[in-house]
């Protein structure tokens, strides 16, 4: 899943997607991996999976990352997607 992340949110919240990317807001700083963490903990919240489940595959260091969430099946991604945008 292609996310793109604001770290140092005022809050934790998940946006509707935009060109293509779902929006993860989160209030940890980006250093020492502790926005990545905060990423994958919201996620793994979200999509009703354990946090271990879920990784960054690509862009780390990034704001733009690709983010593996196994045991969630595209259905499933797309119906919390579209519960964002409704």
């Amino acid at each position: 899943m292609a996310v793109r992340v604001t770290p140092r949110s005022p809050r934790l919240q998940l946006d509707p997607p935009r060109d293509g990317k779902l929006i993860v807001r989160v209030n940890a700083p980006p250093a020492e991996g502790a926005a990545n963490k905060a990423v994958c903990k919201l996620l793994a919240k979200r999509f009703g999976i354990a946090p271990s489940r879920t990784r960054i595959v690509r862009g780390d260091s990034a704001r733009d990352k690709l983010v593996a969430l196994e045991g969630v099946s595209l259905e499933d991604a797309e119906r919390v997607i579209e519960e964002l945008t409704s």
